[in-house]
C-alpha cells in the first residue's frame, strides 16, 4: 500500500523559540547534541535522521520549502535514502546559490556581522518598550487580534540571545553558499520532481539568476510570481501561497474540484471544494 504524509520541519536559525528547539532536538539525540546553535549542516543533518527515524519505507514524500531552506531541501535529497518514494517538491522563493552576489545578500550578511555585539545588547531593553514597538507597528500596518500576538511574538522572539545568535550563524553559512556546481547533479536528477517558484521582485535572487537556472535546466518546471509576494510572504499573502501550491500539487496527488459540500473548504470567505483521490496499491 502506498501513502502521503504530512511531517513539519523546522529551521532552526529562523525566529523559532530555543525551548522548542530543544525539545525537537531531544526527541532525535541526546542532550550532549543539543546545542542552542546550529549550523547548516548540522541542519541537515536534522532531516536526515527525522527522515530516517520517522517516514516508513511505504510514505509517499512531498517536500515544501522556504528560502534558504531550499539549500537545505536540495542537500537531503541529495543524501536521502529515499528518493524512490519522493512524489514532489516546491521550493518557494528559493535561495541556494550565489548569495552574496545579490544585493539583499551581501548587505544582510553585512549588516548581521557589523551590527552582531549592539544586537546583543538590546535584550537588556525593558519589555514595556518592545510591547511599545509592537503596539506602534501593529497600528501602522493596522494589525490586531491574533496578527498582532503573531508580532508581538516575532518581535520578543528576536531579541532572546539565543535567537540573535543563531541569526548571526546562518549570516556566516550564507556568506559561503557560491555556485550550484554542488547541487547541479541533485536537480539533474529530480528535475521532474522539483518545482522552483521565484518571486518576480526577489532581492536574493535577481532576474538574471531565474534566467541561468532556465538555461541550465530547461525541462525544469520553473515558474515566476506574478502575483506581487513578496519574499516573506507568511506576512501578507500565506493564503494565496497556499492556493498556487495547492495548484502546483493538485496533479500529483490526483486533486480534483468536486461539488460535495461535506468537501467545501472556505479561507476569507473565498469558498471552493477539493475532493481528494488517493490511488492506493
Amino acid at each position: 500500500m502506498s501513502d502521503t504524509g504530512v511531517w513539519t520541519f523546522l529551521s532552526w536559525s529562523q525566529l523559532v523559540p530555543t525551548a522548542l528547539v530543544r525539545r525537537v532536538c531531544k526527541a532525535l539525540y541526546k542532550e550532549s547534541r543539543c546545542n542552542c546553535v546550529f549550523t547548516l549542516e548540522e541542519q541537515i543533518q536534522h532531516k536526515l535522521d527525522f527522515i530516517d527515524q520517522y517516514i516508513d519505507s511505504n510514505k509517499k514524500v512531498i517536500l515544501l520549502a522556504h528560502s534558504l531552506g531550499s539549500y537545505i531541501t536540495l542537500n537531503v535529497i541529495e543524501r536521502m535514502k529515499i528518493t524512490n518514494q519522493l512524489t514532489h517538491v516546491v521550493l518557494m522563493f528559493p535561495v541556494f546559490e550565489r548569495t552574496m552576489e545579490s544585493d539583499i545578500g551581501a548587505k544582510s550578511v553585512g549588516r548581521v556581522k557589523l551590527l552582531f555585539t549592539p544586537m546583543l545588547m538590546v535584550n537588556m531593553i525593558p519589555k514595556s518598550v518592545t510591547t511599545s514597538v509592537v503596539d506602534f507597528i501593529a497600528k501602522k500596518r493596522d494589525l490586531s487580534g491574533e496578527d498582532k500576538h503573531s508580532l508581538s511574538t516575532a518581535i520578543h522572539s528576536i531579541v532572546d540571545p539565543n535567537t540573535l545568535r543563531n541569526i548571526h550563524q546562518i549570516a556566516d553559512d550564507l556568506s559561503k553558499i557560491g555556485i550550484l556546481d554542488n547541487l547541479k547533479d541533485v536537480i539533474e536528477s529530480n528535475v521532474k520532481n522539483i518545482t522552483f517558484y521565484y518571486g518576480g521582485h526577489d532581492g536574493w535572487t535577481p532576474n538574471h539568476f531565474i534566467e541561468d537556472m532556465r538555461k541550465r535546466f530547461p525541462s525544469a518546471d520553473i515558474q515566476k510570481d506574478t502575483n506581487n509576494i513578496g519574499h516573506a510572504f507568511v506576512l501578507e499573502h500565506s493564503v494565496l501561497m497556499a492556493e498556487i501550491v495547492a495548484g502546483i500539487l493538485a496533479p500529483k496527488l490526483n486533486l480534483s474540484k468536486k461539488s460535495r459540500t461535506n468537501d467545501l473548504v472556505c479561507i476569507n470567505n473565498k469558498c471552493d471544494t477539493w475532493h481528494v483521490e488517493v490511488t492506493r496499491s
